[in-house]
């Protein structure tokens, strides 16, 4: 799965696809630019394999599926190596940036969040067991002969 191919969705076909609404997921590839533009000036050595939309969404199908690496990375036509490292990085540039933070547990377990109660009933059923016609089956003891 490549950008290429899913840029021209509609909006709800790609945040089915991809799991976040369009205009987040281009908020994440301004950040995740900008910080591969800082951290990869040169340009000498191999070309890499990922775009950075690539880049980007890589991460968010691991995260969306939590596939194995290897399948991730062969999605993808990289590496398991590859595809973990740039899981890391992308997760880590966009946690830094402070934009894409979810609220912690204190957060959502404060005074005017609602709790609900739910009750269950766990009282003892009777097991169903054949009446008729188990003698032939089971007998109850192992009968010893003489």
């Amino acid at each position: 799965m490549r950008y290429e191919k899913i840029k021209d969705l509609k909006d709800v076909a790609f945040k089915r696809l991809v799991g976040v609404k369009r205009h987040t997921f281009l908020k994440m590839l301004e950040v995740v630019q900008i910080a591969y533009a800082t951290e990869h000036k040169s340009k000498r050595g191999r070309k890499p394999k990922l775009t950075v939309e690539d880049m980007v969404l890589l991460m968010l199908s691991y995260l969306r599926s939590y596939a194995t690496f290897f399948e991730t990375g062969v999605n993808f036509g990289v590496s398991e190596s590859t595809a973990h490292r740039t899981t890391v990085w992308v997760e880590n540039v966009l946690i830094s940036c402070g934009k894409f933070v979810l609220p912690s547990k204190r957060m959502l377990s404060t005074e005017t969040s609602k709790i609900e109660v739910i009750l269950v009933d766990v009282t003892e059923q009777e097991i169903e067991r054949p009446k008729k016609g188990q003698k032939k089956y089971y007998s109850g003891k192992k009968n010893v002969t003489p």
